[in-house]
C-alpha cells in the first residue's frame, strides 16, 4: 500500500484530503468558531449511517476505518463529525444554537444525495421495473427531503425579516 501511495504522490497532490482529518477539521472548527456564533446564518446538521454492506462498494475501506476509531459512518463522516456542534459560542458569551436532525432514512454519503444504491444500480433497468420504481421512490424521497429543509429555511429568513 505504501508502494502505491508512493506512486500516486508523484502525480497527485494530497494536501487537501489532510485538510479533511478529524484533528484538521476540529482545529478549524475552533478556529471560525466565533466568526460562526456571531453572522447571521442559520446552520443545522442533519446526520445518518449505513450498514456496512448497504454502503457504496468503494467507501467501504472508509466506513470500516471509521466503524473502528468512531463509530456509526455513512461510509465518509462519522455521526459523531456529522453533528458537529449543538452550540456556537464566543469568549464573550455569545450563543447560537445549531439544530441537529436525523436523516429520514438509513443513508450512506451517495443515498444522501440521491444516488440510490450504486451497489444495486445494475439491476434498475427496462428490464428490471421493480429495482427501476425503488430507485425513483428513493430518489423522490431524497428530493422531498431538501424540499422540506429548503422550504423551512425559507420560512425563518422569512420570519426572521418580519422581526426586523
Amino acid at each position: 500500500m505504501d508502494k502505491v501511495i508512493g506512486v500516486l504522490k508523484t502525480i497527485m497532490n494530497f494536501d487537501g484530503i489532510r485538510s479533511c482529518a478529524t484533528e484538521s477539521c476540529a482545529a478549524f472548527n475552533r478556529e471560525v468558531e466565533a466568526f460562526e456564533a456571531k453572522n447571521p446564518i442559520f446552520y443545522q446538521t442533519y446526520s445518518s449511517h449505513q450498514e456496512f454492506n448497504q454502503t457504496f462498494l468503494p467507501f467501504q475501506i472508509a466506513w470500516k476505518i471509521l466503524d473502528k476509531n468512531e463509530g456509526e459512518n455513512d461510509g465518509l463522516v462519522s455521526l459523531k463529525s456529522q453533528r458537529w456542534t449543538k452550540m456556537l459560542s464566543t469568549e464573550d458569551g455569545y450563543r447560537k444554537e445549531v439544530p441537529q436532525h436525523s436523516f429520514p432514512i438509513r443513508a450512506d454519503h451517495m443515498d444522501q444525495m440521491g444516488w440510490w444504491n450504486l451497489n444495486e444500480i445494475h439491476k434498475a433497468g427496462w428490464w428490471n421495473m421493480r429495482a427501476l420504481s425503488e430507485k425513483q421512490k428513493h430518489e423522490e424521497l431524497i428530493k422531498s427531503v431538501y424540499l422540506k429543509i429548503a422550504r423551512e429555511v425559507c420560512g425563518l429568513i422569512v420570519s426572521e425579516n418580519k422581526r426586523r
